[in-house]
């Protein structure tokens, strides 16, 4: 699904930033700083992620919630997980420049599903 201008706006504006799966443990939710989206996808680059990177395997379904204030939105879909390609070499040039102290160990690449609103005077309704 393509997102919106006006889901990408809210996105890119938020200033909290929350990934969910899950796996053998159960849930598992893990705040998010490296953030990149476009159109049709939402990308994360993986540096700290090892428990995420195994539910990943396991199961791709995720959901990653955006918020600043009362104005957010979920974005539930499935995850690929990319280790190396394309993809992964263009985050790796890309983080250095960003945080050169940090070693990227994958690419979670994210495509949309469904996307819901979470201000609280419309919370749960899906906008695509």
């Amino acid at each position: 699904m393509e997102l919106t201008n006006e889901i990408l706006e809210i996105i890119n504006s938020a200033d909290n930033r929350a990934l969910a799966t899950v796996g053998e443990d159960g849930p598992n939710v893990v705040p998010l700083s490296m953030v990149i989206t476009d159109k049709d996808s939402i990308v994360i680059c993986d540096c700290f992620m090892g428990k995420t990177a195994a539910n990943l395997a396991g199961d791709p379904r995720a959901a990653i919630a955006f918020w600043k204030g009362f104005v957010g939105v979920q974005v539930k879909g499935k995850i690929s997980y990319e280790t190396s390609g394309e993809n992964f070499n263009l985050y790796v040039k890309w983080l250095k420049e960003k945080h050169p102290d940090r070693t990227l160990r994958g690419v979670l690449v994210m495509s949309p599903e469904k996307v819901f609103d979470l201000a609280p005077s419309n919370a749960g309704c899906q906008l695509a």
